[in-house]
């Protein structure tokens, strides 16, 4: 429960709102497929889950310097 009241960003925000808004345009069109999208989109914003919770990107490569600080590179691999 302390997830979905905590740590709301825009980004939440917004998955939360293009679900809304997917889910009301699928009951006026009683189109349930688009319905599917909007509760999937809705849920990761709610429950911080997926790209909406801010852990989206590619994995780095540790790779130590000479004066022996571990720093991180992404690479396209």
């Amino acid at each position: 429960m302390i997830r979905i009241l905590t740590n709301w960003t825009f980004t939440r925000a917004a998955y939360v709102l293009i679900g809304v808004v997917l889910c009301a345009q699928a009951l006026y069109d009683r189109d349930w497929t688009i319905a599917i999208f909007g509760l999937y989109c809705g849920g990761m914003g709610v429950f911080a889950i997926g790209c909406a919770s801010g852990t989206c990107g590619l994995p780095g490569n540790a790779v130590k310097s000479k004066s022996g600080e571990e720093t991180t590179h992404i690479t396209n691999d």
